[in-house]
C-alpha cells in the first residue's frame, strides 16, 4: 500500500502556514489577556477558515477541518487520505506513515515562529487526525509546541 505524501511538504507547510499566519495575527492583548476571551475568538476564527475548506494538499490528502476544543486546547486539523484504509493497515506501514508524517508536521509548525510563539503562551496543543479513505479513523498526530525543539 502505497505512503501519500511523498512530496506534500511544500503544500502541507503552506496550508499550515496560511492558517497559522493568520491565526498569529490575532491582535496579542496585555499580558492580562482573557484566555477565555482568546480562546473563544480563536476558535471563532478557526470556525471561520474551516468554512473555506475542503482543500487538497497534494495527490492523496485533503485537509477536511480545523477546529479549537477550547476545553482541551487542542487546535485538531482533520485530513482525509485516499490512497490508505485504516482496516487491515499494517503496523510497519502505519508507523512508517507516523514518522514520516511527524517530522513533516514539526518541521511546518517550527517554520512559523509567530504561531508558535501564540500557541505557546496559550498552552494549545496542535493535533493533525487523519481518516483513511474507508472513512475510519487511521492515526493522530498530536504536536506539543512546549516540547518542540525547533532547530534555528
Amino acid at each position: 500500500m502505497p505512503i501519500p505524501m511523498l512530496r506534500p511538504a511544500r503544500r502541507l507547510g503552506a496550508t499550515l502556514l496560511l492558517a497559522g499566519a493568520a491565526f498569529a495575527s490575532l491582535q496579542p492583548q496585555a499580558r492580562a489577556e482573557d484566555e477565555a476571551t482568546f480562546l473563544k475568538e480563536s476558535a471563532a476564527f478557526f470556525e471561520q477558515q474551516s468554512k473555506q475548506l475542503p482543500v487538497q494538499v497534494d495527490q492523496v490528502t485533503r485537509l477536511e477541518n480545523v477546529r479549537l476544543d477550547t476545553d482541551s486546547k487542542v487546535l485538531h486539523y482533520r485530513y482525509g487520505i485516499s490512497s490508505m484504509k485504516a482496516e487491515g493497515m499494517q503496523a510497519d506501514a502505519l508507523d512508517k506513515f507516523k514518522g514520516e508524517q511527524r517530522t513533516r508536521l514539526e518541521r511546518a509548525t517550527c517554520q512559523q515562529p509567530a504561531l508558535l510563539q501564540r500557541i505557546r503562551e496559550h498552552g494549545i496543543r496542535v493535533a493533525h487526525d487523519y481518516d483513511g479513505s474507508d472513512g475510519k479513523p487511521l492515526a493522530s498526530i498530536e504536536i506539543d509546541p512546549q516540547k518542540l525543539q525547533c532547530q534555528g
